[in-house]
């Protein structure tokens, strides 16, 4: 049966989360309380996957379970489990200064020009950006093709003027429209 908890955080730190193991965080630990918990004396047997999707502009976990788990005694306790990834995430991005900016990019627009070859042309907006915006560390950046956008990473905090940042990315945009 699936079943789903929403976190009510942007896709665009979907990429933090995934960093994190949901088998170490989430899975394997509520295996094992549920197991203590119902008298079960091998945890492993027992069928648990948890992975992270986007939904209605939320990151969401969703989880399924086999016949040998009873979901309503399991959701208790991995909505604790994954209560606490969340806040360990959210911690671990309070702690880095992580800044995510998104741009939404026009649906004409080739992704495969974006990009570059060997995402060359990427690599030149990651130098672009940090220059220009006298950042310490090259931004990541991520296209999301699916819901046409650009979204750029920036780990420790950059004092910057989001409009350097916007005409940046026109700039870059215009080259390819």
């Amino acid at each position: 049966m699936n079943n789903y908890y929403d976190t009510f955080i942007k896709p665009a730190y979907l990429y933090y989360f995934n960093k994190f193991s949901n088998a170490v965080n989430i899975t394997n630990p509520a295996k094992r309380k549920y197991a203590e918990q119902f008298n079960i004396s091998d945890y492993e047997s027992l069928s648990l996957r948890v992975k992270l999707t986007t939904e209605e502009h939320n990151i969401r976990y969703i989880w399924k379970t086999s016949d040998n788990i009873d979901d309503d005694l399991l959701y208790p306790i991995i909505n604790e489990l994954i209560r606490k990834h969340t806040e360990m995430i959210i911690e671990y991005l309070k702690k880095n200064h992580v800044i995510v900016h998104s741009y939404s990019l026009p649906s004409t627009l080739d992704m495969g020009r974006l990009i570059g070859k060997n995402g060359t042309n990427i690599k030149y907006l990651q130098i672009c950006i940090a220059n220009r915006c006298k950042c310490f560390r090259f931004p990541y950046i991520k296209l999301d093709t699916f819901d046409n956008k650009l979204h750029i990473y920036f780990k420790h905090y950059y004092d910057f003027k989001m409009e350097v940042l916007d005409s940046i990315i026109n700039e870059y945009l215009t080259d390819f429209t």
